[in-house]
């Protein structure tokens, strides 16, 4: 019983020592266009929540403060959230599905 326990020992000793492991090799996945067409814009998909979310907030703060305290808001101001607001609906549209 000694003799097979120091077997053991010996051949998971061996194993690691030559980097040899019981598991099968993992082979990677092959992305196809497609995929990676769909991580894309997934990815897009998320930076564009996040800035429509901050131009959002920042409205938010805006109508909270005119009601608050009756504050004007420059015509800059709305403005440039306008012309954000339009350049992410504008990058919306143009983004189109590849052929599948």
């Amino acid at each position: 019983m000694k003799a097979l326990m120091t077997g053991i020992v010996l051949a998971a000793v061996a194993m690691a020592m030559f980097g040899c492991t019981t598991a099968p090799p993992v082979q990677q996945q092959k992305t196809t266009p497609w995929d990676t067409f769909v991580q894309n814009m997934e990815k897009n998909n998320a930076a564009m929540k996040a800035q429509l979310d901050t131009i959002t907030a920042k409205l938010d703060d805006l109508n909270k403060t005119l009601e608050d305290d009756a504050t004007s808001v420059t015509m800059e101001e709305l403005d440039e959230l306008l012309k954000k607001t339009e350049k992410l609906n504008e990058f919306g549209r143009a983004t189109k599905e590849p052929e599948k």
